[in-house]
């Protein structure tokens, strides 16, 4: 929902008479997709297993931070220490990124205890607000879910952090010249997005949203 919209625009100005189909789901679905020629291309959190059949185009690299109701966590003071005391609403695990984030507490040998797992961060979110909880989430996922920014507010995670990158991925030698040129447009719209829709959001979320060129440099 973040920058959908305009991509679309993008694609429709410059080939104006084909007709598009958008798809929005999970990552490892839209890979599935891809995989199965059920799509052309994706922008997705996951890979395909098979690099030499696929090309992909980094576009950002995003941290998990934890987010609570305004006002559940005090963040002058120890978060961790806060965290272990409240409700966490995790994503389900049937979910990419469900799965990474619970290998990278596992890695960490953390435990959260959880009334219920989720497979959309609308309910997730909306879960730790009903509970006065907690939840680990990206600052993407935050935006695409239309939260209200100052019903949730956003933590540093409090122990070892960990990020995912977003790419845009497709059938080598397929398209040509454009999944570069549509990788440099989800680039400058991701730009304008980090720039515009995170202005209500600590400053740090920002930051640490890094645009990725095709080297998985930061630009």
């Amino acid at each position: 929902a973040s920058i959908t919209p305009e991509l679309m625009k993008q694609l429709h100005d410059h080939f104006p008479h084909v007709e598009l189909s958008v798809t929005s789901g999970r990552s490892d679905d839209l890979t599935r997709q891809l995989e199965h020629r059920l799509a052309d291309i994706i922008v997705t959190g996951q890979l395909p297993g098979d690099s030499l059949r696929y090309e992909d185009f980094p576009v950002l690299r995003e941290p998990f931070i934890v987010v609570a109701p305004a006002g559940v966590i005090d963040g002058s003071r120890d978060v961790g220490r806060q965290i272990e005391q409240l409700p966490y609403s995790p994503y389900n695990v049937s979910m990419p990124i469900g799965r990474t984030i619970a290998l990278h507490l596992r890695r960490l040998k953390l435990s959260f205890g959880s009334p219920a797992s989720f497979d959309a961060s609308r309910s997730v979110f909306a879960m730790a607000h009903k509970c006065g909880g907690w939840a680990i989430t990206t600052p993407l996922c935050l935006l695409d879910s239309q939260m209200d920014s100052h019903v949730m507010e956003c933590f540093r995670l409090p122990f070892a952090g960990s990020s995912r990158t977003i790419s845009l991925v497709v059938r080598r030698d397929e398209f040509g010249e454009l999944p570069a040129n549509l990788a440099g447009v989800t680039r400058r719209l991701v730009g304008d997005m980090l720039r515009t829709d995170l202005v209500d959001l600590p400053r740090w979320v920002a930051e640490t949203s890094v645009i990725l060129g095709d080297d998985g440099q930061a630009i």
